[in-house]
């Protein structure tokens, strides 16, 4: 049963990075994949769509979802996490290594509810 709902788990976590892919900025679907992945215990793919959610909130000036993303992102001791930090706390904009250089576009602002219990099942 528990190897299932692993499996249940990676699928919906390769679903949102397939979303991910023709919908970078998708805030419901970057939440999901934060949430699939981390029941996945995939802590790297975790924090890439966490950042990436940071600086959309960031971008957007929502600053009351950012905060719930910004406590996990202080807590964290991956060096990604501390320079997203260090950067959101200077007023600079934080700029991931692995992000490509030619993505000048605004972030597409899409709000939906999600609950990632319902999809696994």
């Amino acid at each position: 049963m528990a190897e299932d709902k692993f499996e249940d788990e990676r699928n919906a976590l390769q679903t949102f990075e397939r979303i991910l892919e023709i919908m970078p900025d998708d805030r419901g679907a970057l939440e999901a994949a934060i949430m699939a992945a981390q029941a996945c215990e995939e802590s790297d793919i975790a924090l890439k769509h966490r950042l990436h959610l940071a600086e959309i909130l960031v971008a957007e000036g929502d600053l009351e979802a950012l905060m719930e993303h910004a406590d996990v992102l202080r807590a964290s001791p991956d060096p990604r996490a501390a320079a997203w930090v260090e950067s959101f706390e200077s007023g600079q904009t934080f700029r991931p290594a692995d992000a490509p250089s030619d993505s000048a576009a605004s972030p597409v602002s899409v709000r939906m509810e999600f609950n990632i219990a319902d999809e696994i099942e």
